[in-house]
């Protein structure tokens, strides 16, 4: 099976173990602040800094950040330039675990209340979200199995956006 795939994609030189370290430790921070600043601009909408308040008026990020498109996008793009595919699925899974309980836990003790139905939503997706890693990475290769991955992807992210609207 390494053989076969193999022929798809060919892992990476690792880096030095701290390197991969700091790679996954920067993943978990932006995972953290990513969750906690989505909620953050759906619970203060209202009140948001001025500058923010621009922005978000301009690009409508609040509804953005709330829709599944952009957080599997940011997935495909921590899963593909992963240096080998376990990594991929262990940085993807580190994101959205840290992204989910982020933005839980701000609702919880901040916003005062739990959804516990889109918790657990989000929860089996986490779950999930290594394996479809593991694939994303080798949609970066070559041959007929890594187009059809490739496709697999873009398909997904076009039905999740178009779903959404």
């Amino acid at each position: 099976m390494k053989e076969f795939l193999g022929k798809i994609r060919t892992p990476q030189k690792l880096y030095f173990i701290r390197k991969q370290v700091l790679i996954s430790m920067g993943i978990l921070l932006l995972g953290a602040f990513m969750g906690a600043f989505s909620k953050y601009l759906d619970y203060r909408q209202a009140n948001l800094p001025t500058l923010l308040h621009l922005i978000d008026r301009a690009v409508d990020l609040h509804n953005f950040l709330g829709k599944l498109a952009p957080w599997l996008v940011i997935a495909v793009c921590i899963a593909v330039y992963s240096t080998t595919p376990i990594k991929a699925g262990i940085n993807v899974f580190a994101f959205f675990a840290r992204m989910v309980s982020s933005y839980y836990l701000y609702s919880n003790f901040i916003a005062g209340f739990f959804p516990k139905s889109y918790a657990l939503i989000w929860i089996t997706f986490t779950a999930v979200s290594s394996f479809f890693a593991f694939l994303c990475w080798y949609a970066k290769g070559t041959g007929w199995i890594a187009l059809l991955l490739a496709s697999g992807v873009t398909g997904a992210l076009l039905n999740w956006k178009y779903r959404e609207e």
